[in-house]
C-alpha cells in the first residue's frame, strides 16, 4: 500500500487503522504475529485497526516498532504519521510547531481573519511548494 496516495482532505480517526490494515494484510502478517514483535495485545491492536483506538502515537515505541514490523518504507512515514494523529482529532506535529513558531500563529490568525477560500489556500500553497522546489534546488 502506498500511503501517500491515500487523500489528505479525508483523513478520520478510522483512516489510519485501515491503512494500518490493508498493508498488513497486502504483505501477508497475521494480527497476532504483528501484536506479538511489537509488545502489545491482539485486541488493542485491533482495536487501532478498527479505529476504536488511537494510534499509539503517543508511545513512540510502539508507533516505531510498528512502522517496522509493517516495513513502511521511510518516505512514507509522514503520511502516516499524520494519519496517527487523525485519530486525535488533531495534528500534535503541528499544533507544537505552532506554540514555538510565533510568525506561524500570526499567518494562521490573519487566514482565519481573512476567512481564506479554497482557492486563496490553493494559491498559498503553491507558492510554499515553489519555495521548496527553490531549497531543494540550491543544496
Amino acid at each position: 500500500m502506498d500511503f501517500g496516495s491515500v487523500d489528505i482532505d479525508s483523513y478520520n480517526k478510522y483512516t489510519f487503522g485501515k491503512c494500518i490494515r490493508l498493508h498488513r494484510q497486502e504483505k501477508g502478517i497475521s494480527l497476532r504475529s504483528v501484536a506479538a514483535d511489537i509488545g502489545i495485545s491482539p485486541t488493542y491492536l485491533s482495536g487501532i485497526e478498527k479505529g476504536y483506538r488511537h494510534a499509539p502515537i503517543s508511545n513512540i515505541d510502539i508507533f516505531y516498532k510498528l512502522l517496522k514490523a509493517l516495513d513502511i518504507p521511510e518516505e512514507q512515514t509522514k503520511f502516516v504519521i499524520d494519519m496517527a494523529y487523525s485519530t486525535y482529532g488533531c495534528h500534535h506535529d503541528i499544533v507544537n510547531y505552532l506554540s514555538e513558531c510565533e510568525k506561524a500563529k500570526k499567518i494562521i490568525r490573519c487566514a482565519i481573519e481573512l476567512e481564506l477560500s479554497d482557492d486563496d489556500w490553493d494559491s498559498l500553497l503553491e507558492q510554499l511548494n515553489e519555495k521548496k522546489k527553490e531549497k531543494v534546488l540550491t543544496k
